[in-house]
């Protein structure tokens, strides 16, 4: 009797941390959030950012098709179409971030060249001589980039993927940097793949306008591929929390109770 009365109680509190942990890791992602870009429009050519309001507009050519969770933008390689960011001083941030999205691609290109010749999937860059605050996130060879300027050796540092992104399957990707030591990280899927020191000290932050999917620079930077449900976080989140939003949880500025990101995309 004391033992199944044992079983009950460990079962119970059991039951209490599998309720309550996801939502406490939810309220701590909502501090952090500034930006989140569902991609789930379906059509039009204005992205909404359910976070903070800091739309996007299509420009040129981009695709609505069936994403990893609702719909999700298609990007061709002819640089016809790109999503151009409202201008945000909380885009501007200059500590630590974090940046995760779904993302599904064939695309091999810039082998025999420099990174910025791959398909920038995110440009938050300067370029010209002023190369040094800055990031960007590219596709470049078939491998997921994230680039962070360095103002030490005036030169960007890269953080290249160990494996190939494009097989033309949808992967997870959460990259991330702490600035005092400069630590960036990619974790693929909820695991991490690469993690190296790039410029430590240095924050990244400047008033360039964001673009997604390529660069207003046409198609020697185009992106070929699907992008879906990306968000940028104001601190470097963890494998845990990573792993949360990949199974379904999302955090939103809302007064409502914590629910699952499949469920928000309906509100």
């Amino acid at each position: 009797m004391q033992k199944t009365r044992f079983i009950e109680i460990t079962c119970f509190f059991v039951l209490l941390v599998s309720l309550f942990v996801p939502q406490l890791i939810q309220a701590d992602l909502r501090a952090d959030l500034i930006a989140h870009w569902k991609f789930d429009e379906g059509n039009g050519d204005t992205i909404k950012d359910s976070a903070s309001r800091i739309n996007g507009k299509i420009e040129g050519k981009v695709s609505w098709i069936e994403g990893k969770h609702g719909t999700a933008l298609k990007f061709d390689d002819n640089g016809t179409g790109i999503i151009k960011v409202d201008i945000d001083p909380k885009l501007n941030f200059g500590d630590d971030f974090s940046v995760v999205f779904w993302a599904k691609t064939t695309q091999v290109r810039a082998k025999h060249a420099d990174w910025w010749m791959g398909g920038w999937i995110i440009n938050k860059d300067l370029g010209g001589q002023e190369d040094v605050n800055d990031w960007d996130i590219a596709n470049v060879n078939g491998h997921l980039v994230f680039v962070t300027g360095n103002p030490e050796n005036d030169k960007d540092d890269l953080l290249v993927s160990t494996d190939p992104i494009a097989d033309g399957k949808w992967h997870h990707y959460a990259l991330s940097r702490v600035k005092t030591s400069g630590l960036n990280t990619l974790y693929v899927d909820g695991v991490k793949n690469i993690s190296e020191e790039k410029g430590p000290g240095f924050h990244v932050s400047n008033q360039t306008p964001m673009t997604i999917g390529g660069h207003p620079n046409g198609a020697v930077h185009a992106f070929a591929g699907a992008l879906d449900d990306m968000a940028i976080f104001t601190r470097v989140i963890t494998e845990d929390e990573i792993n949360t939003i990949i199974k379904g949880w999302v955090v939103e500025p809302t007064e409502k109770l914590a629910t699952t990101w499949a469920q928000l995309k309906h509100l």
